[in-house]
């Protein structure tokens, strides 16, 4: 019973620090959410493998749920662009397919990097930049972000 107070009180910790963090940088929850999964999860007794696999498709499920929100409210204000998303549904289910297949031949420690590198990029652009367009302006948002969400869940299964 003690281990899972511990368990919640850090998965609450977690997602107080990643809203704060996403809040006030910009960035994600998920640079705050993944690592804190994956500590807990090789605490319990999965491979690191595993455990950065489970925390990265977990940190991907609330995108999908927050993003369905998201774009119901912008559509009841007419703000979707309907055709970028009919444009994006095609390039979504194809690389659901192709990440789901990746997903099988994928090390989890492979991922693990890719997490790592990635957050460095991140950090670093946010160090570096100096009034300069920001490295994911030309990324989809709203609807579209659903779609992204999906594929790498289905990448990370």
């Amino acid at each position: 019973m003690f281990e899972l107070l511990i368990f919640a009180l850090a998965l609450l910790g977690a997602g107080v620090l990643g809203g704060l963090l996403a809040g006030l940088l910009g960035v994600g929850g998920g640079i705050v959410i993944v690592p804190v999964l994956f500590s807990i999860l090789e605490a319990q007794g999965h491979t690191a493998a595993l455990a950065i696999k489970i925390a990265v498709a977990t940190s991907l499920a609330t995108i999908v749920v927050t993003s369905l929100s998201s774009a119901r409210s912008h559509h009841r204000h007419k703000a979707v662009d309907l055709s970028l998303l009919r444009s994006w549904a095609g390039p979504i289910v194809v690389g659901t397919f192709i990440g789901t297949y990746i997903a099988g031949q994928i090390d989890g420690r492979f991922l693990t990097l890719i997490f790592g590198v990635v957050a460095l990029l991140v950090a670093s652009d946010m160090i570096l930049r100096r009034g300069s367009q920001p490295i994911w302006d030309g990324f989809p948002n709203g609807t579209a972000r659903l779609g992204q969400a999906a594929l790498l869940v289905c990448f990370l299964r």
